[in-house]
């Protein structure tokens, strides 16, 4: 970049030297200005190309050490990133970490701390409709998360989505097992919504709606082990409750109206209450998942590599009992006596 702006300097001179040479050579000196022009026009041509190798992005955002924003960010966390994150931060005077001293543009540090915070607040609030709206949120909370990642690799340039790994960029959509899925367990009789696997649904360039995802189950198990399945966008849990088919050992979920953002990913979980003590079969390894492309309806034909399976969930000789409170009749009288002691005021029968 520096050799560019050398050149330029000197091109620049030579024109200002030609030009003051005089009448005799201005039919040379013409000539050698629109030489000059065409240069400049390349030199402007090779920057913007400089610019974008280097992840410059719009040109705006330059220092980085990062390509791409990977891990979500927050107060009191530290590295290059969080550099990174200042930098794009203060090239937007709306949204400055700090307009002189620390956290300036070009003092930018690898903390995040208030100042950070503060500006990751007014950077969400600015393009709330890309980073807020997914959760329904109108505040920016400061936290660095999957939208707010990709709006800002959108402006690094980098054209790496949230957490979207090498050769997931610019599909459409992926589907994959969670890498934080519940390893093998034990798992009680009557036990409820215990969590048996995380689905990865990752965005490229273009956002995309899940309609229908069915769900199967597999394992040495019986269908009745499960009593019923779940599923969930974090706390949020998508569509209503269903139980397995016991001919096709599925249960379908429709009507979700599930986007994943583009250059984003989501977090399916899948959970299962286990049968109660008369129906669960001790024993039984049970597993849920998805089975085929062909159990996910969407806006675009999904990809990955099927089954999708969780881990085992073994249901153990142990079940989970019910307690069962009820109120006895008021004790006899209803004077309380002044500096009695002990004296029965109220009784509740526990039956297990």
């Amino acid at each position: 970049m520096t050799k560019i702006k050398k050149i330029v300097a000197i091109i620049t001179t030579f024109a200002f030297l030609f030009t003051a040479a005089g009448p005799a050579m201005s039919a040379t000196i013409d000539e050698l200005q629109a030489q000059i022009a065409d240069l400049l026009a390349l030199i402007t041509s090779l920057t913007t190309q400089l610019s974008a190798l280097q992840g410059g992005g719009t040109g705006t955002v330059t220092g980085c050490m990062i390509s791409s924003f990977d891990r979500s960010l927050k107060t009191g966390m530290s590295g290059d990133d969080v550099k990174c994150l200042q930098i794009v931060l203060n090239t937007d005077s709306a949204t400055q970490v700090a307009s002189t001293g620390v956290g300036s543009p070009g003092n930018e540090t690898s903390y995040f701390g208030s100042l950070t915070t503060a500006a990751v607040v007014k950077f969400q609030e600015k393009y709330a409709s890309e980073v807020l709206a997914t959760y329904g949120l109108t505040s920016g909370t400061g936290y660095v998360g999957t939208t707010t990642k990709a709006k800002l690799n959108s402006l690094l340039g980098s054209g790496a989505g949230a957490g979207i790994g090498t050769g997931e960029v610019g599909t459409a959509a992926i589907v994959s097992l969670a890498v934080d899925t519940p390893v093998a367990a034990q798992t009680a009789r009557a036990a409820q919504d215990v969590i048996f696997t995380k689905v990865k649904f990752s965005a490229g360039a273009s956002a995309y709606t899940v309609s229908t995802i069915v769900v199967k189950r597999g394992g040495v198990a019986a269908d009745t082990d499960i009593a019923a399945i779940k599923l969930y966008d974090g706390a949020t849990q998508l569509g209503s409750t269903q139980a397995l088919n016991t001919t096709t050992h599925k249960a379908s979920f429709s009507g979700l109206n599930w986007t994943i953002p583009a250059y984003s990913v989501k977090y399916l979980t899948i959970k299962g209450s286990i049968g109660s003590m008369s129906i669960a079969t001790v024993g039984n390894s049970i597993k849920l998942g998805i089975y085929a492309a062909t159990d996910i309806t969407a806006s675009v034909t999904p990809s990955g590599t099927f089954p999708i399976w969780s881990n085992a969930m073994t249901i153990a000789g142990i079940t989970v009992g019910e307690l069962f409170v009820t109120r006895r009749s008021s004790p006899a009288g209803t004077t309380i006596l002044s500096g009695s002691v002990d004296q029965e005021i109220a009784c509740w029968n526990f039956n297990a």
